[in-house]
């Protein structure tokens, strides 16, 4: 797992680099409902980057964040090759969904691209996240079954989808489901920061 591994230390590494600089309980609360800037997209001091550029830099790529393909973002190599709005190649591409009722979507879209690295980030309220663990490994599951009927993937890409239970007033607790192609899902973990 070249790349899933690096993703999953360095998300988690810059998510909590992120979460450090607000030192005041009220503008976390405040902030949650920027969440989008603070995960995606230009985010307001004291915030320089949002967690995924973040995350692309400590993976020594490059964020693309003008949504190629109608992915959310993708990183990318440092020296790659534009045509038009398009990066050549994507190393990874992911969706960020906030709302995990329209995660489904997400998911089909993640199975169809040809990429090495294919992740999905959304949400739940920890008493809820068994549940949607089971749901998200469900339609993953559905998803590339029907595909394997019509079409082969390099059987070396891999997935991680993330799952972020807000169990407190700023931030989310993370798990997540990472595995290649080739051996397809097997049960969501909880993510930890690099020993």
């Amino acid at each position: 797992m070249q790349y899933s591994e690096s993703f999953k230390n360095a998300f988690i590494t810059a998510y909590t680099e992120c979460c450090r600089s607000f030192d005041d309980e009220a503008r976390r609360r405040d902030y949650r409902f920027d969440w989008n800037r603070f995960m995606l997209w230009d985010p307001e001091p004291p915030l320089g980057k949002p967690v995924l550029e973040l995350t692309a830099e400590k993976m020594e790529l490059r964020y693309w964040k003008r949504e190629p393909f109608r992915f959310d973002g993708a990183f990318i190599q440092p020296a790659h090759r534009l045509v038009q709005d398009y990066p050549i190649p994507m190393i990874a591409v992911f969706e960020h969904e906030d709302k995990i009722g329209g995660f489904e979507e997400e998911v089909v879209k993640l199975c169809q691209i040809r990429c090495p690295l294919k992740i999905g980030i959304t949400y739940c309220q920890p008493e809820s996240q068994s549940q949607w663990e089971g749901q998200i490994l469900g339609w993953v599951r559905d998803v590339l079954q029907q595909l394997e009927e019509h079409t082969k993937e390099d059987p070396e890409s891999e997935y991680v989808f993330l799952l972020g239970a807000h169990a407190k007033p700023f931030g989310a607790d993370w798990y997540h489901l990472t595995f290649p192609a080739a051996s397809g899902p097997g049960t969501f973990q909880a993510l930890r920061p690099p020993q």
